[in-house]
């Protein structure tokens, strides 16, 4: 008999506990923790799936991926999928290598003439070795040693055909390096000979030069150095050998005035020294 009631005791309280345990949850599904404090009172908490009590954090707090980060996981602080030009490393966001195209992935592309090379990109003539006098020159996927090009000195210009240096011709100037035209002279004058380098060339030829054998006779000024006043002198070789053979004529001949400020040099021959007359 004794038995019998111990196991009836038993099985109430069985249920009893059970029942209490269905009274933590609530409507929502929400186990409800009454956390007791001294005289019997205490305060409720609602711990939802992923969150804990006590003495572990209650909520979880999101994480920043940084700039530049389309598809962030935030609780872990990791991008997925940069912004379009970012490269994706490890979970970050990092600058597109140079010579490169980056879609926001993890993988980036190298430019034409380019190659991966360890996390960057590098030309294909990287590594190239050139004789003296040439350079290594990428061409889609190989790379060809081919000759240095110098810059075209004053008094030349780069010829488009082939890019040679070509002097400037009669008439005309060039002051600077690669030009790509001469300048004319001022109207009516003309330079003693190609390649001048400087407007202070230009001359008006002489009034009394003529193409007859009974052409008027002159001569260059004396040999010196003028940097005033009327200079006249033999531009080249050739107008010096064209003017004795002819005697003396005076359309072989070519004067102008000083500019102020430059000088003209006449050698023993007649023949102006230089291209043209320099600046002090």
């Amino acid at each position: 008999m004794k038995k019998l009631l111990l196991t009836a005791l038993l099985c109430a309280l069985s249920f009893t506990t059970a029942r209490a345990a269905e009274s933590a949850f609530d409507a929502a599904g929400t186990f409800v923790v009454a956390k007791a404090v001294k005289l019997g009172r205490g305060k409720a908490y609602k711990i939802q799936s992923g969150q804990s009590f006590g003495s572990q954090t209650e909520f979880q707090q999101e994480i920043s991926c940084g700039d530049h980060c389309a598809d962030c996981d935030k609780t872990t602080g990791k991008c997925r999928k940069c912004d379009n030009g970012w490269l994706l490393d490890n979970g970050i966001c990092t600058i597109c290598p140079e010579h490169a195209s980056c879609d926001g992935s993890d993988v980036f592309s190298c430019d034409s003439y380019y190659v991966k090379d360890r996390g960057e990109c590098v030309g294909v003539c990287a590594a190239k070795t050139c004789d003296t006098g040439y350079k290594p020159v990428a061409y889609a996927n190989e790379c060809r040693c081919e000759a240095e090009r110098q810059p075209c000195k004053a008094g030349t210009y780069v010829n488009t055909s082939d890019g040679s240096c070509t002097p400037c011709p009669k008439g005309t100037y060039g002051t600077g390096t690669d030009a790509a035209t001469c300048v004319s002279c001022p109207s009516g004058q003309t330079t003693a000979s190609t390649g001048s380098t400087s407007m202070s060339a230009c001359y008006t030829p002489s009034s009394d030069s003529g193409s007859s054998s009974s052409c008027d006779k002159c001569g260059p000024s004396p040999a010196g150095n003028y940097t005033s006043g009327r200079v006249c002198f033999l531009g080249s070789d050739a107008a010096y050998n064209a003017w004795v053979a002819s005697g003396g004529c005076c359309y072989n001949v070519s004067c102008t005035t000083v500019t102020s400020g430059y000088v003209c040099k006449v050698d023993s021959s007649g023949k102006l020294i230089g291209y043209g007359c320099s600046k002090l």
